[in-house]
């Protein structure tokens, strides 16, 4: 292990996360992470783990393993900003670590392609601006990447440690324990003959180490159904709007829409051709692979897109507004893989070229924008960071110029308190803005949830003061 972590390719890969981290290391809280990085934990923490379960204002339902684990760290360490993000640093290596072995798992016979293939992996736009954050995601992907390498290497062991961490974060990763277990019966099916028992024990076999996890799931439901009298879906959270409305069928449809640009979003589209080409191509008989080996190995990373799509991405579309990228990143790494693997053993011309384009073009989704009305997956992509300079050059200005926090209305990512979003300070909040009538608006592009509205305080406010560092906007606005 040691010899690998000191691979050429693991460090080349790793350099520009490490960057990012000493980038991003003290950035404060955005989005969902303050919620999972700083309510939860904070709960725990200020009430020194006297309670497992946590308040309803702040229990989404999941198992709080995340929580648990940072306000664990900050009683060792303290609790900042900083100590928030290096708790995440473990988890940013162990995704490029599982990575690289991904990559050498699938093309064994070739270290150029193996490179290529983690590469693209760690290239997508949304996985990078998720290890800037303080994001429960970086985990799952962690753990993600650890299963669908213990099951490539067919350790029993090693599967049933990561599918257990994996079923301890939220109800999408025991769906992705279920994904990934049908990938293991389809990777390990060659060696189980054709007679009826010799087959029960293979299933069984196969079962045994997504068991532990399961177990563990449904023990932690079983306790909090009995003590709150709900399992997932908070009624009074506050996403409880997405989770508690079925789409219906023509929602569901108009989901799959979304689902589709979801796909192609903040750069993936040159992935999501390169997979929709390869996959047409083998499908017409034009893709010869040289051995029984690729060939099946083809027919395994299909069935794990069609098991994530079966069991994550198509699940979600049954509900209203639970579409969000990172929500779906380990259905994207699967499309990823067989695009690559496909592309690698195909005869096309130029792969390596291909692999690169698509790569830039990966990269590229960072300086995607979209006119304001329509919201963006901010926490998709690195044109957030300039958010928080301007946060903090709009509260310097409201304190410069004695403009109160009661007198200020706002939303989501710019609401909360000092001490819930830079984890120290004031621990006073701003007013609702849908909620609360104030003298002071404070708008930025990034709460996605006024840019529909904003143009009317743009007309009929007056702009106190107003900045766009690159997409990123944020106005203060007064009554006339």
């Amino acid at each position: 292990m040691t010899q690998f972590i000191l691979d050429r390719k693991f460090l080349f890969l790793l350099v520009p996360y490490l960057i990012l981290y000493i980038v991003a290391a003290r950035n404060p809280l955005m989005w969902d992470t303050i919620q999972f990085a700083s309510d939860q934990p904070s709960w725990y923490y200020d009430h020194n783990f006297r309670y497992f379960l946590l308040p309803d204002y702040c229990d989404s339902g999941h198992p709080p393993t995340f929580a648990l684990y940072l306000a664990s760290v900050w009683k060792v360490l303290g609790k900042s900003l900083w100590v928030c993000h290096t708790a995440m640093l473990p988890f940013v290596f162990m995704i490029v670590f599982q990575a690289v072995k991904l990559g050498d798992r699938i093309f064994p016979e070739d270290k150029k392609k193996a490179f290529l293939c983690s590469l693209l992996l760690l290239s997508e736009a949304v996985l990078i601006t998720q290890t800037s954050l303080v994001s429960p995601d970086i985990l799952v992907i962690a753990f993600f990447l650890y299963t669908l390498n213990a099951i490539l290497g067919r350790s029993a062991l090693h599967t049933t440690i990561a599918a257990t961490l994996l079923g301890l974060f939220s109800m999408r990763t025991m769906m992705v324990s279920m994904g990934l277990f049908l990938f293991a019966l389809s990777y390990n099916w060659a060696q189980v003959s054709k007679d009826r028992k010799p087959l029960f024990r293979y299933l069984l076999q196969q079962v045994l180490p997504f068991v532990p996890g399961g177990l563990i799931a449904m023990a932690y439901f079983g306790y909090h159904y009995a003590v709150k009298g709900w399992i997932g879906l908070n009624p009074q959270g506050p996403w409880a709007g997405g989770y508690q409305h079925w789409a219906g069928v023509g929602g569901f449809l108009r989901n799959l829409v979304v689902l589709a640009w979801r796909l192609v979003d903040i750069g993936k589209i040159g992935m999501v051709l390169v997979f929709g080409i390869m996959l047409l191509s083998w499908a017409m008989g034009r893709i010869r692979f040289a051995t029984v080996t690729q060939k099946k190995m083809a027919q395994n990373l299909l069935v794990l897109f069609l098991a994530l799509l079966a069991v994550l991405a198509l699940p979600l579309c049954l509900y209203d507004s639970l579409l969000v990228h990172r929500y779906i990143m380990p259905f994207t790494i699967s499309v990823s893989l067989l695009a690559i693997y496909l592309l690698l053993n195909s005869q096309v011309k130029a792969k390596n070229g291909i692999v690169i384009a698509v790569v830039l073009i990966q990269l590229s989704g960072h300086f995607w924008n979209y006119p304001r009305q329509y919201s963006q997956g901010w926490d998709g992509t690195l044109a957030h960071l300039p958010f928080f300079s301007l946060r903090a050059e709009f509260k310097q200005y409201m304190a410069d110029h004695d403009i109160p926090k009661s007198e200020v209305a706002t939303a989501f990512s710019l609401i909360k308190s000092d001490r819930i979003i830079d984890l120290k300070g004031d621990t006073t909040g701003y007013k609702d803005v849908y909620k609360d009538s104030t003298e002071y608006i404070w708008y930025s592009n990034v709460s996605n949830t006024m840019n529909k509205t904003v143009d009317y305080y743009f007309k009929n406010w007056q702009v106190i003061k107003y900045e766009k560092k690159g997409h990123v906007e944020m106005a203060l606005f007064k009554r006339k």
